[in-house]
């Protein structure tokens, strides 16, 4: 679970019928309002499968995928471990890559 303030990021939404993923360039500033998801390993690296809720200054709310994001004020994160596996199944590969933060 997260919270915090971000000045970018890119969120998507897993188009099923294409297997893709479709990227959004948020590029204004946004509080995360929810960030939500699992730490796992994929093809041997570290994959972060994040979903995120953010809100922009006049209260709209996007949300989906996290892919990248810039902290611009500050965030918190808490994660608890558990046991067996976080991806059951194929996993849905296309760009953008796994969530990163800067």
């Amino acid at each position: 679970m997260g919270i915090g303030a971000v000045s970018q990021a890119t969120i998507g939404f897993f188009d099923l019928a294409s297997r893709e993923y479709r990227p959004l360039e948020l590029s204004t500033d946004h509080e995360i309002t929810s960030l939500m998801g699992n730490i796992s390993t994929l093809e041997g690296e570290v994959f972060l499968h994040l979903h995120v809720t953010l809100s922009g200054v006049e209260g709209q709310v996007r949300g989906g995928h996290l892919f990248s994001a810039v902290i611009s004020a500050a965030a918190t994160a808490s994660a608890s471990s558990g046991s067996g596996s976080t991806r059951p199944g194929a996993s849905p590969r296309s760009s953008p890559s796994p969530a990163s933060t800067s």
